[in-house]
Formats: C-alpha cells, structure tokens, sequence
C-alpha cells in the first residue's frame, strides 16, 4: 500500500504548475448550516447512522445468518461497486430536477428495499435458508441488496450538494467540513444504535433500523417541501 501510495505521487510531483491560491475561507458552524438548510443538515445527520451502520455491521449481519465467506465478501463487494455505480445516474438527475424530490425519492426506495431484504432473508433463525443453497430466495437477496445500496450510498453526497446550493462558492470548504462533523456525529452513534436493534429483533433488525432512518429522511423532506421554495 505504501509503495502505491508513492506512485501516485509521482505525476502530483512532476508537474510544472503552482499551486492554487485560494482567498480566505469563511467559517460556517453546525447551527448556521442548519438554518442554511434543514433538510441537508437532518438528512446528513441521519446518514451518518445509515452508513456506518452498512460498513461496520453489513459483515457482522450476513454472518449472523450463516452465510459462507464467499457470499459475505459478495455482499460487501455490490454494497461497494452499486454505490459507486448509481452515484452517476443520481447525481444527474439531482442536477437537473429538484434536489430535495431526488432525495426524498431514493431515501423512500432504499426503505422499500429493506423491506424487501427482509422479505427475502426470512423472518427467524430457524428460516435462514439462504446459507443452505442457491436458489430464486438468494438471488432476490442479494439483487434487491445491490438495488438498496445503490440508491441509499449517494445519499451523502446528494446532501452536500443540497446544502452548496444555498450557499457561495467560498463557503464551499467549510460547509463541508461541517457536513462532514454532522455526519460523524450521527455515525458515531449508528453501529451502538444498530446493534441494539439487532439483539432486539435478531438479524433482520439491521436492515429494521435502515428503513426507520430513511423513513425519517424521508418525512422531513417532505415537511420542508411545505417550508421553502426551491430556487
């Protein structure tokens, strides 16, 4: 990793440009960037446990239900490459649409979705069928897997996109920062929070707890509809 890593300097080192100067950057704390915008300050926070919750305990979920490493490391693998993937449709429609409607809209069908992974995983230990062969249950399984990660993983940068649009270019920086300390705040809490959702209700309360945070995404985005024009 290291020696990559110094590879990947070399074309940074070798070029003949200066760097850029950048004029002075004006702060922006958690409560300005709030009343800057609610939605993507909520929804940012909220993020924050939906995600962490995905990379620290996707892997601690899929083994709770028995299955083999291979499919582990599959289901971590099209967590990865679909959140990567859809970022660009995403980000194109927000781009041209209402950022707010695409937001409300992929955070409603990423609660759908874990809906349907609940659906298709089975509803007790003794049900957990899935580890045993594969068959129709699985793939719906880890088709509708792909499907959530896919609209919940751009979920982080539709929020800062949300807020840059309501702030000037020199605030871009420190906007950021702040959405970043929201969101860690809410990632902080979302693992301790997940797992007691999943002593409470076994397995499926991982996928329980995903849907609760999107429904509230979702809700507030809908409530800040009727608050503000989008512009």
């Amino acid at each position: 990793i290291s020696l990559l890593f110094s590879i990947a300097l070399i074309p940074i080192l070798l070029t003949k440009r200066k760097a850029p100067k950048f004029k002075k950057i004006s702060s922006i704390n958690i409560k300005q960037l709030y009343k800057i915008s609610p939605l993507g300050s909520f929804s940012m926070f909220c993020t924050g446990f939906i995600h962490s919750a995905i990379f620290t305990l996707g892997a601690v979920y899929v083994a709770s239900m028995n299955f083999t490493i291979f499919e582990i490391s599959l289901f971590l693998f099209l967590v990865s490459i679909s959140g990567a993937f859809f970022q660009w449709p995403i980000g194109y429609l927000s781009d041209r649409k209402d950022r707010r409607l695409i937001i409300i809209a992929i955070t409603f069908i990423s609660s759908v979705f874990c809906i349907f992974i609940i659906s298709a995983s089975g509803t007790s230990i003794e049900n957990m069928y899935l580890a045993s062969s594969v068959g129709v249950d699985k793939i719906m399984f880890f088709t509708f897997v792909t499907l959530y990660a896919g609209f919940a993983l751009p979920m982080f940068t539709l929020n800062l996109a949300y807020v840059n649009d309501f702030i000037a270019k020199e605030k871009f920086v420190s906007a950021g920062a702040g959405l970043q300390i929201i969101f860690g705040l809410g990632a902080m809490g979302g693992p301790f929070l997940c797992s007691i959702f999943m002593n409470i209700y076994g397995s499926n309360g991982f996928f329980i707890f995903l849907a609760i945070f999107h429904f509230a995404i979702g809700l507030f985005g809908m409530y800040r509809i009727t608050k503000r024009n989008y512009t």
